[in-house]
């Protein structure tokens, strides 16, 4: 919505809507291919301050028919006492104050905010609200995107940024607390909903920044991408692959096709709901258990304008750390994890007045240590053994680990007797080479409703839309 007026149009039907609620549209400066890609509540209530970081855009299919991923978190204002308006339990006892991890949420998030272009005033006033919480047990660290002008991102903010900022995450947790044996040898995913165009050179920067003091050749990088079959199959049918972006010379280049591995949802039940969801994460199988170290989970897709790319500028003569869209995310940690339910904290909630929520919260047994692993149908949630005392929290991805690699490019030149099982999904942008048959709902490529993903040359947009709407 690049014309002021549509601003005020999209205002005014926001207004409509939401009774009593005021409205303000705001349209952040973004680069050419850059986007306001980011999706993140901040919520004021009068005891606290919700922060949701998800994935979803505000649309019905993004919400009921994809897969999505949600992360939210309750924080006291910071002249609350340890466990404020508890029934009057104001008890400290959190035994780890000294050794709980330093974290940097609520400086992260005010430098996103300065990033915005919003008025001054609702800038001042969003800032204020921020700053008057408290972030201590924030239960991940925030990693966000801004756009960069040519001479920013760099010397100080080389690291502030995207892939950047997770890898001095992730070294600064190595030298905190270290991660176990397997830990150097495992795998890294990468799943989203959009694949840029990817270089071997930015695949190696992407496995340095995720899998920071291994060595790159023993790491393998795993990216999670739809097939042709499970988008025709999906709840949408062929109209949800128009969210699902990537070409077929993006997917199918040799650098990318060997990095490539199934949907496969199946683990979950979650196989008809197509991924919209961005994940970044490391594990490995130790014993009857997927271990995951670490989780990022935010609104990056795969790509240089999401999660950056560093590049040498002779005009500035620097390198420096290019970004194009605005992107929020977090990454999860077992030590953080831990020390928020160590904390007097743990399930208070800002819209949980009576406090039924944590006087369950602190009935359970403290734990000493946590542990990430998948969830699975049949695991607790979460679960700490008789007479243990690590905490194991399952993760719901709704993809399988290890996930299932493509076959050779070579193997299915071919569309196979089974359909496109075996084929990596891409938007086709010629009539001619659409996908064929129809979809779990009916309908021909690429749907009904659908304008992504398709262009006929030549024909005006009525004329495109009777071709299809007659089937």
């Amino acid at each position: 919505m690049k014309d002021p007026s549509q601003h005020e149009m999209l205002r005014r039907a926001l207004t409509s809507a939401l009774v009593g609620v005021d409205v303000s549209v705001v349209a952040p400066t973004v680069p050419e291919y850059g986007t306001h890609h980011s999706k993140v509540f901040v919520l004021q209530y009068e005891r606290g301050i919700r922060i949701v970081i998800h994935t979803a855009n505000l649309v019905y299919p993004d919400f009921c028919n994809k897969a999505q991923s949600v992360f939210y978190q309750d924080f006291p204002l910071k002249t609350a006492t340890q466990g404020e308006g508890d029934e009057g339990d104001n008890d400290n006892d959190n035994a780890d104050d000294d050794e709980r991890p330093q974290n940097d949420f609520e400086a992260q998030l005010l430098s996103y905010v300065d990033h915005l272009s919003l008025p001054a005033a609702a800038a001042s006033q969003l800032k204020d609200v921020i700053s008057a919480h408290d972030y201590t047990y924030a239960r991940g660290r925030l990693a966000v995107s801004v756009p960069s002008k040519p001479w920013e991102h760099k010397d100080g903010d080389y690291m502030a940024f995207g892939h950047h900022r997770v890898r001095k995450i992730l070294q600064e947790e190595r030298a905190a607390a270290g991660f176990e044996d397997w830990y150097d040898s495992a795998p890294v995913v990468a799943q989203g909903s959009s694949l840029g165009s990817l270089s071997a050179k930015y695949i190696d920067d992407l496995k340095s920044s995720f899998a920071p003091g291994s060595s790159k050749d023993d790491v393998a990088l795993e990216l999670i991408w739809p097939t042709v079959s499970e988008v025709q199959h999906a709840i949408d049918g062929w109209f949800g692959g128009g969210s699902v972006c990537a070409t077929s010379e993006r997917v199918n280049k040799a650098v990318v096709r060997e990095h490539l591995h199934k949907w496969g949802g199946e683990v979950t039940g979650r196989q008809r709901a197509l991924p919209h969801m961005k994940t970044y994460l490391r594990y490995a199988r130790v014993g009857d258990k997927v271990r995951l170290p670490w989780v990022f989970l935010s609104s990056m897709n795969t790509s240089k304008a999401a999660l950056g790319e560093a590049v040498n500028s002779k005009k500035y003569g620097a390198q420096l750390f290019r970004v194009l869209s605005f992107e929020m995310g977090i990454v999860l940690l077992p030590r953080y994890e831990l020390a928020w339910r160590r904390s007097a904290w743990f399930g208070w909630s800002c819209t949980d007045p009576d406090a039924s929520g944590r006087a369950r919260a602190r009935a359970q047994r403290k734990p000493d240590a946590v542990q990430f692993v998948q969830w699975s149908k049949s695991a607790a949630q979460p679960d700490m053994d008789e007479g243990s005392t690590t905490l194991v929290v399952p993760i719901p991805l709704p993809f399988s680990l290890p996930p299932r690699p493509y076959p050779p490019a070579s193997a299915t030149d071919t569309t196979p007797a089974d359909g496109y099982q075996d084929i990596p999904w891409s938007q086709p942008t010629e009539l001619a080479n659409a996908w064929h048959g129809k979809d779990m709902l009916g309908n021909l490529y690429p749907g009904r409703g659908s304008y992504q993903g398709l262009v006929q040359k030549g024909t005006s947009d009525s004329l495109w839309w009777e071709i299809f709407s007659s089937h």
